[in-house]
């Protein structure tokens, strides 16, 4: 029986540290959403990087739902619009794989319902003033 792990010791110092980098570094790229600069609008943009999600690995979702807890607890920063944006992208598209994978799930529901708390006594800045 041989481990997959010992046999990659085998291998030459530099050349583990080369396949390592690159394995980070094609995970780092899936993180960030294309942007115009890719040649994307930004409906295309966002479908492809959701549609990114249904092939990536469960490393993947350890950062990127970390990431997504962070930006949920310091939602106060954006506009109420925004945050009714993230709160609903959060639950469509993050929620499932953090319940999937087993990372974060009530955190990420917790943090939501605090931002929906919050939101709901907020002025709606899309009313008029009576």
């Amino acid at each position: 029986m041989t481990f997959p792990f010992f046999d990659n010791l085998q291998q030459p110092k530099r050349q583990r540290r080369d396949d390592y980098e690159l394995k980070v570094a094609r995970m780092l790229e899936r993180l960030t959403k294309p942007s115009e600069k890719d040649g994307y609008s930004k409906e295309d943009s966002l479908r492809v990087y959701f549609q990114w999600f249904t092939t990536a690995k469960r490393s993947f979702f350890v950062l990127k739902l970390c990431d997504r807890l962070y930006n949920l607890l310091t939602i106060d920063s954006l506009t109420p619009a925004k945050q009714r944006e993230m709160i609903v992208e959060t639950e469509t598209h993050f929620v499932r794989y953090a319940r999937k994978y087993g990372i974060l799930y009530r955190e990420i529901l917790a943090a939501i319902g605090v931002a929906e708390d919050r939101l709901s006594v907020m002025p709606d800045s899309t009313t008029a003033p009576a």
